[in-house]
């Protein structure tokens, strides 16, 4: 049986400053930027690794991309004992109408389709030399292979998204969103060892391994980008303030939902001990020819496993941001946080400062710590055409692009039209 670990290659695009850094809620660029009632369509999308990646290998199994010694050194001298490596990415096609547009307020529906996919490995340095670089370094020596978890998700999300907002008095604005999300489950899976150990003679000509993990995965069959291995559902609520001096503050919580995964999903548990004689099991070089692995490959003999549905809920997001306006002539300065409740995961804190050069362009610089809890320098530029078509393209970790051993690398780019 062939299971696909990683099976997504997707081109993604994103606009807006605020939404560059609050990626992943579609609703935070229509809120913050003021529409003046019009209709827009825009293709949004980001890009988030951590540490940095190269983009033709970024469909590996994530420690599997450190192939040559320069890139692998980089990366390890970096590493605490234990450490977190992932990959976040989306695109969404946004259409949003006004329903009511007046000066006293404004009330519109928003449609979504956003593809998003992802993967984390949660390893010690020992296992992550281990997968890499393979078993010789490890003569005579035991490898802890816990603790270990690593998974891997695609889904499409079809949402309706009611907003609508008040002038209370003055230049004071409050306003509320709320949507509805329809989820389609493409791929996912999810490996957690508990306890596990690797163990090689000092000759290299035996190895012997034990280990108490769960696996768990979706159909294996079915695992093109748009297949149906899942259904679910999340609700998304959204709160903005506008302050007399025109301070504006968002405040979000998304996918308060779940995916219910269907009965031909995998199941399996191992709790086993194996030896051989005369054979390196791992080779990095044969892993890094393919963007799959052969689980049965990593089972270990007569491993319990059963096919069934399960329910897995997906991992909420508040955020928070606001808006200084004009902190000096045609500057703003965007700051706030954005926690996704995930284990391993650091609330993610931005400050930005936006400068509006002209009417047409602008420029915005920073800093953020992310939350695989990395500090890294942010930059922005957007340029506006007769206000009715927008550009946008930037980075979250400037100093990480294209290159390993920085703290990761964040980027958006997009297109939004305005009719």
């Amino acid at each position: 049986m062939k299971k696909y670990l990683i099976s997504l290659s997707f081109v993604t695009f994103l606009i807006s400053s605020v939404f560059g850094q609050l990626a992943g809620d579609p609703m935070a660029d229509i809120i913050m930027k003021n529409t003046n009632g019009s209709s827009t369509f825009s293709i949004e999308g980001s890009l988030f690794s951590s540490p940095a990646f190269k983009a033709n290998q970024s469909g590996y199994f994530i420690p599997l991309q450190y192939a040559s010694d320069d890139d692998f050194e980089a990366v390890y001298a970096k590493m605490k004992e234990q450490d977190l490596f992932a990959q976040e990415y989306q695109g969404s096609l946004i259409y949003s109408m006004p329903l009511e547009s007046n000066r006293d307020g404004e009330s519109n529906l928003t449609f979504y389709l956003k593809t998003v996919g992802g993967q984390q490995a949660y390893l010690n340095k020992d296992l992550f030399q281990l997968i890499v670089k393979g078993n010789k370094a490890f003569a005579g020596k035991e490898v802890v292979l816990h603790p270990f978890s690593f998974s891997t998700s695609l889904y499409q999300e079809l949402a309706v998204n009611y907003y609508s907002y008040k002038t209370i008095a003055s230049n004071r604005k409050i306003g509320l969103g709320f949507g509805l999300s329809l989820i389609n489950g493409v791929q996912m899976t999810e490996i957690q060892i508990d306890q596990g150990l690797f163990f090689t003679s000092q000759l290299g000509d035996s190895v012997f391994a034990a280990a108490k993990a769960t696996i768990i995965g979706s159909d294996p069959d079915a695992h093109s980008l748009f297949s149906n291995n899942g259904l679910g559902t999340a609700l998304n609520v959204q709160f903005f303030y506008q302050f007399e001096n025109k301070n504006k503050l968002y405040a979000s919580i998304q996918n308060l939902g779940f995916i219910s995964w269907n009965k031909k999903s995998m199941h399996y548990d191992i709790d086993k001990e194996l030896s051989f004689t005369g054979l390196d099991v791992f080779d990095p070089n044969q892993l890094l020819q393919n963007t799959s692995l052969e689980l049965d490959s990593l089972l270990l003999a007569e491993t319990n496993s059963e096919t069934k549905s399960f329910t897995q809920y997906l991992s909420p997001e508040i955020s928070f941001a606001y808006q200084l306006h004009e902190v000096f002539n045609n500057a703003s300065i965007y700051t706030g946080l954005v926690y996704k409740i995930k284990p391993y995961y650091f609330p993610r804190a931005f400050v930005n400062l936006r400068y509006q050069l002209s009417e047409s362009f602008y420029f915005q610089s920073g800093f953020n710590l992310d939350h695989y809890g990395n500090f890294g320098l942010s930059g922005e530029i957007g340029i506006s055409m007769d206000e009715k078509l927008d550009f946008c393209l930037g980075s979250n970790h400037l100093e990480g692009l294209g290159l390993y051993g920085y703290n990761g690398q964040g980027l958006y780019t997009g297109l939004q039209f305005s009719f």
